[in-house]
């Protein structure tokens, strides 16, 4: 039988050798939208849309188009709502590298949209995109990039930023106020999120009794947001936040009080919950459908209202592992809370890794015999010392004000204030080849025993900011006359084969691995890469025997070649 399978597959193979190496083709149901005139973006979709509320076609995909030596930027006029399935999905500059940028716009009445979009129905998917909440004028009015309101929605981000929305008590990058959704948050960066408020949400969160089937985040860095990271007051079926890089916020990270299914491992959390929390405030969360609770950077509790009809879930239903995370708060963290506490009558009390009812779930393993932790220690990673230093004084400066009057009105905290013309006018001109892509901080860090002490031997936090993840390598700085791709060997190969390219000048650079459906199994590298030769490692252990295609892109230039997994 598996004799016969090999012929079989070796017919196959040597069919499809005989079709010439071409590049993905764009598919046909595919809008190329312009960034002129403000509010294009916009207009495309709604005109697009039927009166009904359905799409003209259903598997329309809105591709922002970049060409020029200088980055697009696509302002939002008005609130984008939908009942149908969108994808915007945008192309990197081949000049700089960075994503289109989606702004808001001033309008004739000096409004601008609270939120861009509202899906009522259909799911929504972004990639390759640079949200900014802040107006050219430096105000912002915008507080949300997407407010999904209907049932069983699906939200996919990739490789996108979230920066500068300016959140009020009711917004959130992501919000939701349904039942059943889906979320999948990858690659992504959340930066100075935040509002004159330390206690209001930054990234997502699912209102009341809100409900998701999966929410999935992984491979993403938050850097200097308010509050949660990601509440869920009710109902989540199944979560994962794994190999997330959290850089400074001013409070809680996770509130999960009635996930079932939670994975939460090979994270980083430096500064978190900066603020703490004060001996007079009783009602610390306030969200919490039952009681009130500590805050923590972790935080569950007892399913409540999910042991009654419909779900009639049992303690027991639960598993919930917290493994491998580093938690750490810098010398002046410690500074600061003393100096509060030196002349305050209301004292400021550190911040908790897990309050006491959730690390009784932990321990308690009569009625909670599915909670694990394991390896989750305080440690300094190691980040740049100036970059921490730097947040340090604009967390504290923006706290002494949100502690002493209440509200820090006008207040920010950034890690690099924004230009109001260019996001990287602060920046050097060369960040991008030698930081990370496409923010510029550099989060990387030195801590040599962080790099192996993931579950998986891999480095703790966002796995994005280690290149040498990819299994991708500089074999020669010579710089070759022109943009190569060879034929991967051994070929065919089981499990693992190599492909070899070069690369005249420095750009960005994606080098990644599809089967014969087109669907994307594998990127094997994004980002800028000096000139030079290089060499990409590609294990295939987990993907099945079959044709695969690999595909190089660079500076307009693009070439796929195929290859055979054969097991």
């Amino acid at each position: 039988m598996k004799t016969t399978l090999t012929a079989i597959l070796l017919i196959a193979i040597v069919m499809f050798f005989t079709l010439p190496n071409q590049s993905f083709a764009q598919a046909p149901d595919t809008i190329i939208v312009s960034a002129m005139p403000p509010g294009n973006l916009n207009v495309v979709i709604t005109g697009d849309t039927t009166a009904s509320g359905q799409r003209n076609n259903p598997n329309r995909v809105y591709m922002l188009q970049q060409t020029g030596a200088f980055d697009s930027t696509y302002f939002i006029t008005a609130t984008v709502y939908s009942n149908f399935n969108l994808t915007i999905i945008g192309k990197i500059n081949p000049t700089t590298g960075h994503p289109p940028v989606i702004a808001p716009f001033i309008n004739a009445d000096n409004s601008s949209p609270s939120t861009y979009f509202v899906p009522l129905g259909g799911n929504i998917t972004f990639r390759n995109l640079y949200f900014s909440g802040q107006r050219v004028d430096q105000t912002s009015s915008t507080g949300s990039v997407a407010l999904p309101s209907g049932d069983s929605i699906t939200v996919v981000a990739d490789h996108c930023v979230f920066d500068d929305f300016q959140l009020g008590n009711n917004s959130n990058v992501f919000m939701f106020a349904g039942t059943h959704y889906k979320v999948f948050i990858t690659n992504s960066d959340f930066r100075n999120n935040q509002s004159d408020y330390f206690d209001q949400p930054s990234a997502l969160w699912f209102l009341g009794s809100t409900t998701a089937d999966t929410v999935v985040i992984a491979n993403n860095t938050f850097s200097c947001n308010n509050k949660a990271l990601m509440g869920a007051p009710g109902y989540i079926k199944y979560f994962r936040f794994e190999h997330n890089t959290v850089f400074f916020s001013t409070s809680r990270s996770l509130v999960l009080f009635q996930a079932v299914t939670a994975i939460i491992r090979n994270n980083i959390f430096y500064g978190a919950f900066f603020r703490g929390y004060t001996t007079t405030e009783t009602t610390h969360e306030q969200w919490h459908p039952t009681k009130v609770e500590l805050p923590a950077l972790i935080m569950f509790d007892s399913l409540s209202t999910l042991a009654n009809p419909p779900y009639n879930l049992k303690e027991s239903d639960r598993n919930i592992v917290l493994q491998n995370n580093v938690y750490f708060w810098p010398k002046d963290a410690y500074n600061y809370w003393t100096s509060i506490n030196d002349t305050a009558s209301d004292k400021l009390v550190p911040p908790l890794w897990m309050n006491p009812q959730t690390a009784l779930m932990f321990t308690d393993k009569t009625t909670w015999p599915g909670f694990s932790a394991s390896n989750n220690d305080s440690t300094d990673p190691g980040f740049n010392s100036s970059l921490v230093q730097s947040t340090d004084n604009n967390i504290i400066n923006y706290l002494n004000l949100n502690f002493t009057t209440g509200t820090a009105s006008g207040s920010r905290w950034k890690l690099f204030p924004d230009d109001p013309t260019t996001m990287f006018a602060s920046v050097s001109t060369n960040w991008a080849e030698t930081q990370g892509y496409p923010i510029p901080e550099n989060l990387k860090y030195s801590n040599a025993a962080l790099l192996t002490a993931g579950t998986d031997g891999k480095p703790l936090g966002d796995l994005n900011w280690f290149s040498q993840l990819t299994g991708v390598a500089q074999v020669s700085n010579n710089i070759p006359e022109a943009f190569s791709l060879s034929q991967n060997y051994p070929n065919p190969f089981n499990p693992t084969t190599i492909i070899e390219y070069t690369v005249p000048k420095s750009s960005f650079v994606s080098l990644k691995v599809y089967n014969i459906l087109g669907q994307e199994v594998a990127t094997l590298y994004r980002g800028f890469q000096k000139a030079g030769s290089y060499k990409a490692d590609f294990d295939a252990s987990k993907l099945s025997s079959g044709v695969y295609l690999y595909n190089l892109q660079s500076n307009g230039f693009t070439l796929t070649k195929k290859m055979v997994l054969m097991k």
